[in-house]
């Protein structure tokens, strides 16, 4: 059995969201967190670190949040 740490399944459930809503623009945080009832300061560091890996983009501003990168 494939055992994942507390981040590694919130990243995931993060990009599934993503997945799931390739209309949105961009997603924020705060309304992933809201969604699975996952911590949203944990989620925003996860969530920089796919960015830096290149699997999502973030986009800064009024209307900001995070798209998958391909």
């Amino acid at each position: 059995m494939l055992r994942l740490t507390k981040k590694a399944d919130y990243g995931l459930m993060a990009l599934k969201f993503l997945a799931e809503n390739p209309d949105s623009a961009s997603i924020s945080a705060k309304d992933i967190a809201e969604a699975y009832h996952i911590p949203q300061q944990l989620l925003a560091k996860i969530l920089q670190r796919l960015v830096k890996e290149g699997l999502l983009r973030s986009h800064a501003g009024m209307n900001g949040g995070y798209t998958l990168s391909r």
